[in-house]
């Protein structure tokens, strides 16, 4: 019972108190979560009991400052309440003693059952007062200590039963006991009417108070649920983003990187034999590193502020990838058919980006001499990409690597498809975008 009453105590005061109670004690994370489920344990079908921790979990509620406060009330209290009980005790022989009426006998019960409930946050008040009433019902020959004690029981218990069909149950008892025990002892109807009344009244009380903290509870761990969703969202449009940035580098950096490279493998090949092709593919190399210079320098600017691709100008666009191809010595046969008016924004910028890696590849593991083809065919639902090419001898890994992940998630992105088929000889890529990709 002192359990159930401390427990109690603290679900008032806590609810009571907003800004530093229960909702933002509970609001601190997983572990106020926890505490919930084992400060209100499930009473169906079974007898239970607060779990043995519950003291150590109450008095974390309390802060140190507040525990530091009472502490040094209750040192300079002490002689306060050795001189209550003294002066008390010597008082008892001359205090007359009659019977109570209803009303008194009920307006001590509540000034029982309030400074109970309030002694964490007054203690010293709350046991002088619990001194003066205990002894002012005993003087006048009230039965304050059976009776009020079972409406304190009452509503300490109501606030432990979450179970609506024990709720029910529990009234019927606490009005049906104490009636027949009150009528037993030759009290009257009255007196038992009367005691009916205050245990249904305590264990209202007692079931709104608990209804209070279980909401403030369920609040909470919405809150929490709340918090942590958000927290994750903000996770994966984080780790999006950054993919995405990835990938925009990758796709805007290696064909530059490529075209650098076959320049200035050729231009070692051919230094002594040809120094004026030589010398031409050292000025491509002088033209593309400063382009890539300038792609790296407003790289972040592109990724957030560069004007959308429409169905003009992806054409044009294609065409400037297909020259800087070029650039290498490699010939690209292209190929582009069909209507592009109805491309939406974002098929034309998935068809050139993709365009624009399956180029990247070619430079890297085509066959020089052979050259490649690009084909863009438009349809009313759909585009297709397709890229064709020798595979140069002894490379081994054409195919693999970031760039194909990349162009295979932004046409999965948009609900199309890509194929890849590889041989010995010839590498190809097939890539189909919807039209209507919004």
């Amino acid at each position: 019972m002192r359990s159930a009453c401390r427990d109690v105590a603290a679900i008032v005061d806590h609810c009571r108190d907003r800004s530093g109670g229960l909702r933002s004690y509970l609001s601190r994370g997983e572990a106020a979560v926890s505490l919930s489920a084992r400060r209100w344990p499930c009473t169906c079908g079974h007898r239970s009991r607060p779990p043995r921790e519950t003291k150590s979990h109450m008095l974390d509620l309390v802060t140190s400052a507040e525990v530091k406060s009472e502490r040094r009330l209750r040192y300079r209290s002490t002689g306060f309440v050795i001189l209550t009980i003294v002066v008390t005790l010597y008082q008892l022989p001359s205090v007359p003693h009659r019977p109570l009426g209803f009303v008194a006998a009920a307006l001590i019960g509540a000034g029982i059952s309030a400074a109970i409930t309030v002694r964490w946050k007054w203690p010293v008040q709350s046991f002088v007062a619990l001194l003066v009433l205990s002894t002012g019902a005993a003087l006048f020959d009230t039965f304050v200590v059976g009776i009020w004690g079972w409406i304190l029981a009452a509503f300490v218990a109501a606030c432990w039963i979450q179970a609506d069909r024990w709720q029910w149950i529990f009234v019927a008892f606490s009005v049906i006991v104490p009636s027949i025990v009150i009528q037993a002892t030759g009290a009257g109807a009255a007196a038992a009417i009367g005691v009916a009344t205050a245990m249904v009244a305590a264990s209202a009380i007692g079931f709104a108070l608990r209804d209070r903290a279980l909401l403030a509870i369920t609040v909470a761990e919405r809150e929490l649920l709340a918090q942590q969703a958000a927290e994750l969202e903000t996770r994966s449009m984080l780790a999006e983003e950054r993919t995405r940035i990835a990938r925009d580098l990758h796709d805007a950096l290696s064909q530059s990187l490529a075209i650098i490279s076959a320049q200035a493998d050729g231009a070692g090949r051919v230094l002594d034999s040809d120094p004026g092709a030589a010398a031409q593919a050292l000025a491509v190399i002088s033209r593309t590193s400063r382009e890539a210079q300038a792609q790296v320098r407003t790289t972040v600017f592109e990724l957030r502020d560069s004007p959308p691709l429409t169905a003009q100008t992806l054409g044009p666009a294609i065409e400037d990838l297909i020259a800087k191809v070029g650039y290498s010595g490699l010939a690209v046969s292209t190929t582009i058919d069909g209507p592009f008016s109805s491309i939406s924004g974002r098929t034309a910028e998935c068809v050139y980006l993709i365009s624009r890696e399956a180029l990247t590849n070619v430079l890297k593991y085509a066959s020089p001499s052979a050259g490649a083809r690009f084909a863009l065919a438009a349809t009313n639902e759909s585009v297709t990409v397709t890229v064709t090419n020798a595979v140069a001898p002894g490379v081994e890994d054409a195919g693999i690597g970031n760039g194909i992940t990349g162009m295979r998630e932004r046409t999965e992105a948009l609900g199309g498809a890509l194929t890849i088929t590889r041989t010995p000889e010839k590498f190809t890529l097939i890539a189909t975008i919807p039209t209507e990709a919004e």
